[in-house]
């Protein structure tokens, strides 16, 4: 990525920003045909489980 791309997604309102995410979740899911897992050990991969239940299952 370069860095102007970098920037542009910085830049973006939030609820761009989630919408993105779950795009990403979600074809990564579909990618694997659904057989994933997310491993729980900190703060952040307890937000990304939260994420994930909410928009991709």
């Amino acid at each position: 990525m370069e860095p102007y791309e970098f920037e542009q997604k910085q830049s973006l309102p939030y609820e761009a920003k989630v919408t993105l995410a779950k795009l990403r979740a979600r074809e990564f899911y579909d990618k694997l045909g659904g057989n994933v897992f997310c491993s729980v050990g900190g703060l952040d991969s307890i937000t990304l489980l939260f994420f994930l239940r909410k928009y991709v299952s």
